[in-house]
């Protein structure tokens, strides 16, 4: 890679812009639209099938969109899936304005939204790269968490003062402009996505697509399940997130029925959250000196024991410090989780690897939040919470003795080579740190 993308350049520092306004109006989306459900249906299920349904697209597309990623310019792609989250977002306000929203369009633009998240998440995985030298993800990746974590800060305080003078749905109207400002940055960025020019041009590309993508997709399955590594993340993901699903998908409900709290107090727990996670990500590289595995499985055994903490408590200051450390613990791993990925991953198979990832750690979600939400509804939240967070707790126990758990990528420390079925080494993760998105 030229030197002169070693280091942070220009372009970077626009993408990061863009990153942070689009971030700041998602956190305005983040607080409304499960605020918008518990006001409409007061109900644990009503939140449990809203998280269901946001994460269902993960398992019905993520491999086709993975795949589609690695085959066409990622930077157009990025730039009109922001316009049409944009356009997505208006349509609630202006079908309020007729006093005619209903669940099943805030359930179907948030399924459609996160459609279109798949494959421009896997787009942002794969674009860091070509912005800095991998020799720089970490300090990239840590900038980049910590914008997207202050974007998540200020976010839900500024909802919880604008609500207080705007209807809830109205909210969507910040998010859907920071969308649009999003894609202006993107325009902006000289510097190409991908390492080489997609194949094909005008319908032919398209042809190529469509005849390649089943191919793609058993590549990235493959390399993904054939890598100890990758495959120890994304077991250990789906596991916790198979319970965990419910104490995201709940926090409106626990704030509410557990803390009592206001709508500006529910909006001061997503804020606590954030600066959680800005604090973290900003320490992250700090952290280089630590085994991964040692870091690893210590967030997961912090994620639960807050988790428990939750359950157990219903003063709203220990709840906020209890959430705040969880947000911050989570993050550690996925940061971890996520460079270890960017190093090890060719850029050919970047997206691939990203949204199989996602779909095999992610699709267990709308089980456990569904599931989650009817169990709530027939029990306190409390009791749920601390079952929840002792299977955290003993998941941690478990990785301890994975491949996961005994990662080395601090500096000076190397980890074991991936194996292909037959036994040869593909990649070598050798010195560096590891933080990440």
């Amino acid at each position: 890679m030229p030197a002169a993308h070693q280091r942070p350049s220009a372009d970077f520092w626009l993408y990061l812009a863009g990153r942070f306004t689009s971030d700041l109006g998602s956190a305005f989306t983040a607080f409304a639209i499960p605020l918008l459900i518990f006001t409409k249906t007061g109900s644990s299920i009503g939140l449990g099938l809203s998280l269901a349904v946001s994460l269902l697209p993960y398992l019905l597309f993520g491999f086709v969109a993975g795949a589609v990623v690695d085959r066409v310019d990622r930077r157009s792609l990025m730039i009109g899936i922001d316009l049409a989250r944009a356009a997505l977002l208006v349509s609630l306000p202006l079908i309020a304005l007729g006093d005619e929203l209903n669940l099943v369009w805030i359930y179907a633009v948030a399924f459609l939204g996160s459609t279109l998240q798949i494959p421009f998440t896997a787009g942002q995985f794969a674009s860091v790269t070509h912005l800095v030298g991998k020799d720089h993800l970490v300090s990239a990746n840590a900038r980049l968490q910590a914008a997207t974590s202050m974007a998540q800060i200020a976010g839900p305080v500024l909802a919880g003062l604008a609500v207080a003078m705007l209807p809830v749905v109205d909210l969507l109207l910040i998010d859907a402009a920071t969308f649009a400002l999003s894609a202006v940055s993107l325009a902006m960025i000289r510097s190409s996505f991908n390492d080489a020019r997609p194949p094909g041009d005008g319908p032919r590309r398209v042809a190529v697509l469509l005849r390649a993508l089943r191919g793609d997709i058993r590549e990235g399955l493959t390399y993904v399940w054939r890598n100890p590594l990758l495959r120890s993340i994304a077991v250990t993901m789906a596991v916790v997130n198979l319970f965990s699903s419910t104490a995201l998908a709940q926090l409106v409900f626990y704030a509410k029925r557990q803390l009592s709290a206001s709508n500006a107090q529910v909006s001061l727990l997503f804020a606590a959250g954030a600066a959680g996670v800005v604090l973290v990500s900003l320490a992250a590289g700090r952290l280089r000196r630590i085994r991964l595995g040692v870091i690893l499985v210590a967030s997961l055994a912090l994620n639960g024991l807050t988790v428990v903490g939750l359950g157990l408590t219903t003063t709203y200051a220990i709840a906020i410090v209890l959430w705040a450390v969880n947000s911050a613990v989570s993050v550690l791993f996925n940061i971890s989780t996520m460079t270890l990925r960017q190093r090890i991953v060719p850029d050919r198979l970047l997206g691939r690897v990203m949204t199989v990832s996602m779909v095999l750690a992610w699709s267990v979600i709308p089980i456990g939040a569904l599931a989650g939400g009817f169990v709530v509804a027939q029990a306190s939240i409390g009791p749920v919470l601390v079952g929840i967070g002792v299977v955290i707790v003993l998941t941690a126990a478990v990785t301890a003795g994975s491949p996961l758990g005994r990662a080395r990528l601090a500096s000076g420390e190397s980890a074991a080579p991936p194996q292909t079925e037959a036994g040869d080494a593909t990649e070598t993760v050798s010195g560096g740190r590891t933080t990440g998105e």
